[in-house]
């Protein structure tokens, strides 16, 4: 994070954070970089009183596709977005 609170990452530092055979597989192979930066961006808008990279309204978003993928998986059937 840089000294304005704000995020930056490269692809390399993406790859060293992520395991190569990281996901379904081995759930805790995966990597909590991604939750870290947003939860410290969080905290760093919340101190400089501006709005976070991350909002409540796009949180949303991420858990209504995951819902979505959810329901598809148990009914077989397609869903449509927005729920």
């Amino acid at each position: 994070m840089s000294a304005k609170g704000t995020m930056r990452s490269s692809k390399r530092e993406y790859r060293r954070a992520t395991p190569a055979r990281a996901g379904a597989a081995d759930p805790k192979a995966i990597s909590f970089v991604g939750h870290q930066r947003q939860f410290e961006d969080f905290v760093t808008a919340l101190s400089a009183g501006r709005a976070p990279m991350v909002d409540g309204r796009e949180g949303r978003k991420a858990v209504e596709l995951i819902l979505a993928i959810y329901r598809s998986a148990r009914t077989g059937k397609t869903v449509r977005l927005p729920l």
